[in-house]
């Protein structure tokens, strides 16, 4: 995607939490008049890759050995396949009750690991169910 000023319907979240974050790109994306959303810490609660299938992956992922990249792809691929229909019809029936967890009593903030908070900013069709987005821009992650 190009950063040009004709990109208004853009915001832009990248993790600055980390240090690297280099000042020049923090004082371009702030040339660009774009809505810039703070990345959200870490929690299991919300946790993408803590989605049904991974969690059912990494109990034998865990002792499984791989020798090459093949071998990796191969058993992910095997792993997927071999799960039934209804195993990913469960998992996507019990995301609301994972939603509803994550965000409990107070709906404009997420529950996060040790009693933390963050914010809410994106729309609820994403995985991190955010309510009070201002408009429907893209969001574009760096």
């Amino acid at each position: 995607m190009s950063l040009s000023k004709q990109s208004h319907d853009n915001d832009i979240l990248y993790d600055n939490a980390h240090p690297h974050v280099a000042v020049p790109v923090k004082n371009y994306l702030k040339t660009l008049d774009w809505e810039i959303l703070p990345h959200p810490s870490y929690s299991s609660d919300i946790a993408s890759s803590d989605y049904r299938l991974f969690r059912s992956m990494a109990h034998v992922l865990s002792e499984q050995p791989f020798l090459s990249y093949e071998d990796t792809i191969n058993w992910v691929d095997s792993c997927i396949t071999s799960k039934d229909k209804e195993f990913f019809r469960l998992g996507i029936r019990t995301m609301p009750e994972r939603w509803r967890k994550a965000i409990g009593r107070d709906r404009n903030r997420i529950r996060i690991e040790k009693g933390n908070k963050m914010p809410l900013k994106s729309s609820v069709n994403e995985f991190i169910p955010y309510s009070r987005m201002r408009s429907r821009k893209r969001i574009v992650y760096i």
